[in-house]
């Protein structure tokens, strides 16, 4: 059994289905990519792991069991959390305050609220410095450094973000990819939305291309890029 698995997941809005019977997994430890253009329904994908969005169809289980129709809380009081698409801190609290709202998932988030303050602060320099700045005026990198912070405030055994490079500038997107590396030598397993695609396959052990709401191919980011499929029109390469 997979450390976490999607199967035949279906979502809907209203009459529209933005994902047909996608399956896909994610083992302990792996860096995992889902790719695809825009509207292709992959932050749909993240968004119903979590139970932001209704799904019609399909099983979406975390470890030994399915999550598929838990509240968000108990999904992230298990050890998945959501890094949304646009950061979305809290822009009228501080940094400290938006980090220590990442622990009020549980008791145990509570109680470790210490350790993982000075975990993050470890990991975002730049978030001590600015840890009484009112989260609204700190830059588009550092709003995303304090996302993936307050994520970790919950103590999560896996996260998934939702295109971390947004908005960013080519150097400060590098420290994030380069902080997503660190974060999975520390024992996370991440699952990845990125438009950014060269950059997500360079850390990825393999990748979803999804086209329509379905997976068009998988693999490692050496065969998605070397593969004369609907896959290599996403990906922008070509057979030779």
């Amino acid at each position: 059994m997979s450390f976490f698995s999607v199967e035949g997941l279906s979502v809907r809005y209203g009459p529209i289905k933005a994902v047909t019977d996608v399956s896909l997994r994610v083992e302990q430890g792996e860096i995992v990519a889902l790719l695809g253009p825009n509207g292709a329904g992959k932050s749909s994908i993240l968004n119903a792991c979590v139970g932001l969005v209704g799904k019609s169809e399909g099983v979406v289980r975390f470890g030994e069991r399915a999550i598929s129709g838990d509240a968000t809380e108990a999904i992230v009081r298990s050890g998945l959390t959501l890094v949304p698409e646009g950061r979305r801190v809290f822009p009228d609290l501080t940094t400290a305050e938006n980090l220590r709202l990442g622990s009020a998932c549980s008791r145990q988030a509570r109680q470790e609220a210490p350790r993982h303050l000075a975990e993050v602060f470890e990991l975002f320099p730049r978030l001590l410095e600015r840890k009484s700045q009112i989260a609204g005026t700190l830059s588009g990198g550092e709003q995303q450094m304090l996302a993936i912070g307050r994520a970790l405030m919950s103590g999560p055994k896996m996260l998934l973000l939702d295109e971390p490079s947004l908005g960013l500038a080519p150097n400060i997107v590098d420290q994030i990819f380069d902080l997503l590396v660190d974060l999975r030598k520390r024992g996370l397993t991440l699952l990845v939305v990125e438009q950014n695609v060269e950059l997500a396959l360079d850390i990825s052990d393999r990748a979803y291309v999804l086209a329509n709401g379905r997976i068009a191919s998988a693999g490692t980011p050496l065969e998605l890029r070397a593969a004369e499929t609907i896959a290599a029109s996403f990906l922008g390469h070509r057979g030779a």
